[in-house]
């Protein structure tokens, strides 16, 4: 192996390892940020029917609803009164 080669491939893991660390950081931020902030996500069933969650740390309740547009109306009551 020649050493450019080498050089070039030392280089790249270095930059690998540099993006990974990134990425790292930014979830940890996120995570730390958004403790107080409403989460909402869609799962399936295992009929495999999609349904919507919610959790809201602030008052530490949960919520599972049929679709989206429910998911909307709740959050716009919750939220916007």
């Amino acid at each position: 192996m020649k050493t450019s080669s080498f050089t070039h491939i030392h280089l790249q893991r270095k930059q690998d390892i540099k993006s990974l660390f990134r990425i790292l950081l930014l979830r940890l931020l996120q995570a730390l940020t958004s403790r107080d902030r409403l989460q909402v996500w869609q799962k399936k069933d295992r009929y495999g029917r999609s349904y919507w969650q919610a959790y809201d740390p602030v008052s530490d309740s949960k919520i599972s609803l049929a679709s989206e547009a429910e998911m909307r109306v709740w959050i716009e009551q919750r939220y916007y009164k």
